[in-house]
C-alpha cells in the first residue's frame, strides 16, 4: 500500500489453505503507524480471504506479540 509520492507505507502477506485464511505478515513505516493502514491492509485481506472461501482467519505471529 502506498501514500501519495512517499512510496509503500506498508505491506501484508496474506494466504489460505483450504477454508481457513492467514495472516502471515502485517508491517507498517513507523511514522505511519496510528493512521489506520494496519487496519486497511487486514481487511483487505480479510475480504479476500471471504471471497476465496474461507470461513476463519488465523494469525502467525510469536506468542509475545
Amino acid at each position: 500500500m502506498a501514500d501519495a509520492g512517499a512510496g509503500p507505507v506498508g505491506y501484508v502477506v496474506h494466504g489460505r489453505a483450504g477454508h481457513t485464511g492467514y495472516v502471515q505478515r502485517l508491517a507498517v513505516r513507523p511514522e505511519a503507524a496510528g493512521q489506520g493502514w494496519g487496519t486497511a491492509l487486514v481487511l483487505d485481506g480479510l475480504g479476500w480471504m471471504a471471497a476465496a472461501g474461507c470461513i476463519e482467519a488465523l494469525v502467525n505471529t510469536h506468542a509475545d506479540n
